[in-house]
């Protein structure tokens, strides 16, 4: 994981991080696991770990199937927020992920 990232960001298990980057400013990261588990498995975890903890899933959408895409912030910090998608792409399942702190 990179440097700062919260450590109690919910991260689905089994996935594998494939990439990271802290961006420009220092207040932010843009990261992305992999999987091969259904996006209709992921958009489930993912609806209850960010609601039942120090997140707060703000917005959802998706085809259950094919896509789910999320905005979230931090309930103890309203300045800490971000989005994510997961899509199907070649058989493996993305979970991309992006999250700032403040500006």
């Amino acid at each position: 994981m990179p440097s700062g990232f919260p450590s109690d960001f919910p991260i689905y298990a089994g996935s594998r991080l494939t990439a990271a980057a802290i961006n420009s400013g220092g207040n932010g990261w843009t990261m992305e696991w992999q999987t091969l588990d259904k996006v209709s498995k992921i958009q489930a975890f993912y609806i209850g770990a960010l609601d039942g903890s120090d997140w707060m899933l703000l917005t959802y959408s998706g085809t259950v199937e094919t896509t789910f895409s999320a905005s979230f912030r931090r309930k103890s910090n309203a300045k800490a927020t971000g989005s994510m998608q997961v899509a199907i792409s070649g058989g493996v399942t993305k979970i991309s992920l992006t999250l700032t702190t403040a500006s």
